[in-house]
């Protein structure tokens, strides 16, 4: 018994020094996990910390490296662990919580990246936070409206379960997905059904870290691989748009 427990210990302080490691770039630096800053950005992703890659047991087990991996364009990634909708609100727009956006991984200095496409991954941290699903839907659709003036294409990921919340906001968290899917149709990503007990709301067994609310490695491959064809029919959208534009201009 007390073996298990030095184990046990041992795991914990281990998985606390990785996420240490990974989080290490300091007070609102921009995040330089897949590189440093490129001249042409074509995607980026603001998220929370599993797009950050907490929980993976290595950050090339992200979903977010495994997509840069499998994929030819530049990413960037701008997530932070913590992160509400809040946080990546533009920057000289007021917000109903009086929070302060990080102008260094915001929409504003997403756009100011000129990129085709932006993933937002923002998952559990409002609702744990206690902020209502209208709120969320009203940031994102901020965000979203900038992004279609700039001519920017993105995809919206479903939330992601959290076992240590409550059923009432862990069925939040789903109840969100539902008003994603009917805002956003194609450009919502359904994540939570392929990784989340229908009944309770948590995660399936295998797939979550081990504080209960992250995804592990295997997660983190589910996720990704269902990011990966999401992004593929976003980038089919952006030849079609180019194609109808030259057709146009033929006429």
């Amino acid at each position: 018994m007390f073996l298990k427990s030095r184990n046990l210990y041992w795991f914990i302080c281990l998985s606390f020094l990785t996420f240490l490691c990974q989080s290490c770039d300091g007070d609102n630096n921009v995040d330089r996990q897949i590189g440093n800053l490129p001249d042409n950005v074509f995607t980026v992703i603001m998220g929370s910390s599993s797009a950050y890659g907490v929980g993976a047991s290595l950050p090339s087990n992200s979903w977010a490296q495994m997509l840069q991996k499998a994929v030819e364009d530049t990413l960037y990634n701008l997530s932070y662990p913590g992160y509400t909708t809040y946080k990546f609100l533009p920057s000289n727009v007021s917000n109903f919580r009086n929070i302060s956006p990080d102008n260094e991984r915001n929409i504003s200095a997403a756009l100011k990246l000129s990129p085709k496409i932006i993933i937002f991954s923002i998952t559990t941290n409002d609702i744990a936070s206690g902020y209502s699903i209208d709120e969320y839907l009203n940031n994102i659709k901020i965000m979203t409206d900038l992004c279609a003036e700039k001519e920017v294409e993105f995809i919206i990921t479903s939330t992601l379960p959290r076992n240590p919340l409550s059923l009432d906001k862990r069925k939040a968290l789903y109840d969100l997905n539902r008003k994603l899917e009917e805002k956003f149709g194609e450009r919502y990503l359904e994540i939570f059904d392929w990784v989340a007990n229908p009944e309770t709301y948590t995660w399936k067994e295998g797939l979550c870290a081990s504080d209960f609310i992250h995804p592990n490695d295997a997660g983190h491959m589910i996720i990704y691989q269902n990011v990966l064809e999401a992004y593929k029919a976003c980038k089919l959208r952006i030849l079609e748009k180019k194609e109808e534009e030259m057709l146009s201009n033929d006429e």
